[in-house]
C-alpha cells in the first residue's frame, strides 16, 4: 500500500476515534455501545485500566486433558482488540489484575499443569510465568509487591510480583478457584467445593502460616470480602447464608441464613450487597446484618455475579433472565435493565460505562447511569 494511502487511513482512524469519544450524548443509560466476540468461551471478568479492557477466554475438551485460551487487551471505548496473548492453556475463571502496567492472571494447561502469568499491559509481552502443579482458575490478588493465587490442587501460592519467584505455598487440601482477599498483613481464601471439608483460611501474608480457619458444611463459591476489620463470606447449601466474621479471630459476628447466597459480597458505605440462589438481590447493614432492601429479579435462578457499586447505583448481572440490572443503591428500585447474552458473569463499571461478558465469549459495553463515572473493579 502506498505511504500516502497509509497516512490517509491513519488520519481517518484518528478522526473516527475522536468522534466516537465525543459522542457519549448519543447513548442513554442502559444503551449498548459495542459488542466484541472472543475466540472461545469466557468465565473471566473484565478489568479496566487506562482506557483498556483485559479479559481471558478458554476452551477444553470434555475430559479436561487439553485446554487452550487467550488473554486480550481491548480498547474500552471502541471494542477493538489491541493485542492477544495465547497462553497455551485455558484462562477459565481467572480474572486479570492490572498493577504497575502489568497484567497478572492464572491459566490451566491440563489436569496436571497450570500457569501464573505476568504480561506487559501495553504490549502483551510476557515478563514471566510460574508453573503450578494443577490448573489455576483462581484470580490473583496483587498487594505490596506480591501475587497471591490458588490452584486446582488446593495450594495457595505467594509469588514475587517482579520476578515470579515463589515466596511460600500453603496446601489447603481442596480446589481453590476463588480470589484471595488480602488485608492488614493477612490472606483470606476459601475452598471452591469439598463436601466434607469446606473452610475459610486466614494466612499470614509474609510467611503463609495459618492463623485461623472457619469451617462450614458446604461450599463457599465466592471470594471473601474484607472491610473495616470484618470478613464477609457467602455459603451456598447446608450452612447457607451470608456470614460476617471478625477478621482477626474468625469469630462469627452475624449470619443471614434465610437463603443460600451465591454471589460474592460487595461492600460500600457500610452496606453489603449480594445475590441469591433464588434470584434475589439483597442489601444488608454491614455491622449488624439487618436487611435494608431486597429486589426479586424476573427469574428465580441463581445470581453468581458480584455486584458493582457506584456512588448512586448497584450493577449486577442476572443469569436466569439474561439481564444487566441497574438498581438504586439506597432503595433497591430498578433504574434500568438490558437483556443481553447468556450466563453472565461479574462486571466492571468504569468512566461512565458498564462492561460484562457472557459464557459464549461475547463482551459488552453498555452506557452506565447518569453520573456513574467512577470505577469498580470486580474479581
Amino acid at each position: 500500500m502506498p505511504t500516502r494511502c497509509k497516512k490517509h487511513l491513519i488520519a481517518c482512524a484518528i478522526i473516527l476515534l475522536t468522534c466516537f469519544a465525543s459522542c457519549d450524548f448519543l447513548y442513554k443509560p442502559g444503551d449498548p455501545v459495542w459488542m466484541n466476540s472472543l475466540k472461545f468461551l469466557c468465565a473471566s471478568s473484565p478489568a479496566i485500566k487506562n482506557g483498556n479492557l483485559y479479559i481471558g477466554d478458554n476452551w477444553s475438551n470434555l475430559t479436561g486433558d487439553v485446554a487452550f485460551g487467550n488473554m486480550y487487551c481491548i480498547n474500552a471505548r471502541t471494542g477493538f482488540v489491541a493485542w492477544r496473548f495465547n497462553t497455551g492453556g485455558g484462562v477459565g475463571w481467572s480474572s486479570p489484575v492490572i498493577v504497575n502496567n502489568k497484567v497478572y492472571f492464572g491459566s490451566g494447561y491440563d489436569r496436571n499443569s497450570g500457569r501464573v502469568y505476568c504480561l506487559g499491559a501495553k504490549t502483551g509481552i510476557k515478563f514471566w510465568e510460574f508453573e503450578t502443579n494443577e490448573g489455576t482458575g483462581s484470580s490473583p490478588a496483587v498487594v505490596d509487591g506480591y501475587v497471591y493465587i490458588g490452584s486446582g490442587s488446593g495450594i495457595v501460592y505467594c509469588l514475587d510480583a517482579q520476578s515470579g519467584q515463589k515466596v511460600w505455598e500453603y496446601p489447603t487440601g481442596s480446589n481453590v478457584v476463588t480470589a484471595p482477599a488480602v488485608a492488614n498483613g493477612k490472606v483470606y481464601v476459601t475452598h471452591f467445593y469439598n463436601p466434607y471439608h469446606n473452610k475459610l483460611y486466614c494466612l499470614d501474608a509474609k510467611t503463609g502460616e495459618s492463623i485461623w480457619g472457619f469451617e462450614k458444611g458446604d461450599s463457599a463459591y465466592g471470594s471473601p470480602a474484607v472491610v473495616d476489620g470484618y470478613v464477609y463470606l457467602n455459603v451456598t447449601r447446608d450452612d447457607k447464608g451470608l456470614y460476617c466474621l471478625d477478621a482477626e479471630t474468625g469469630e462469627q459476628i452475624w449470619v443471614f441464613s434465610d437463603e443460600a447466597i451465591t454471589s460474592p459480597p460487595s461492600i460500600s458505605d457500610g452496606k453489603v450487597y449480594v445475590g441469591s440462589l433464588k434470584g434475589i438481590i439483597y442489601c444488608f447493614e454491614a455491622m449488624t446484618g439487618v436487611k435494608v432492601w431486597e429486589y426479586q429479579t424476573e427469574s428465580d435462578s441463581s445470581i453468581y455475579s458480584s455486584p458493582a457499586i457506584t456512588d448512586k447505583n448497584v450493577y449486577i448481572a442476572s443469569a436466569g433472565d439474561h439481564r444487566m440490572l441497574c438498581l438504586d443503591k439506597d432503595t433497591g428500585s430498578l433504574v434500568w435493565s438490558y437483556e443481553i447474552g447468556e450466563y453472565l458473569y461479574s462486571l466492571t463499571v468504569a468512566d461512565g460505562f458498564v462492561y460484562v461478558a457472557d459464557y459464549y465469549g461475547r463482551v459488552y459495553c453498555i452506557k452506565a447511569a447518569e453520573g456513574d463515572d467512577g470505577m469498580w473493579p470486580v474479581f
